[in-house]
């Protein structure tokens, strides 16, 4: 569903300047998160790509004296342990079972080699995530 999705189902504005895209590396989100903590007003909640922008995003909440999670909440993509190691881990983040994902690409990647150059169908393998809560 993401951002629109969830904003437009529950009525509520899109606002455009809270939306960063960041190449993933440390030194563009923490460039981003900076631009977003400089807006007219703080966010209440950040939702992070994965762990690590999401790490990368709570250390330029630091940089500018706030308490990640407590300040400002965040919600990240992957479940990684290293979040546990964490004095404020993330509120929630989204497991994505990276091993069923892999077991499903081997296969459809088997399926692909051995159609040879017949012509798959396209269809939608669906590996189900699930919200965390710490």
């Amino acid at each position: 569903m993401g951002y629109w999705g969830a904003m437009k189902k529950f009525n509520l504005p899109i606002i455009q300047n809270y939306i960063k895209s960041t190449d993933l590396s440390k030194e563009d989100t923490t460039k981003k998160m900076i631009e977003l903590l400089n807006g007219e007003e703080l966010p209440e909640a950040v939702f992070c790509f994965n762990d690590y922008v999401a790490l990368y995003a709570m250390q330029a909440c630091k940089q500018k004296g706030l308490v990640p999670n407590k300040d400002i909440v965040f919600v990240s993509f992957a479940n990684l342990p290293i979040t546990t190691y964490l004095d404020n881990p993330p509120l929630a983040s989204v497991e994505q079972f990276a091993y069923q994902m892999g077991e499903k690409a081997a296969q459809l990647l088997l399926k692909i080699i051995q159609a040879e150059k017949e012509t798959l169908e396209p269809e939608d393998i669906v590996v189900n995530t699930k919200l965390i809560v710490h």
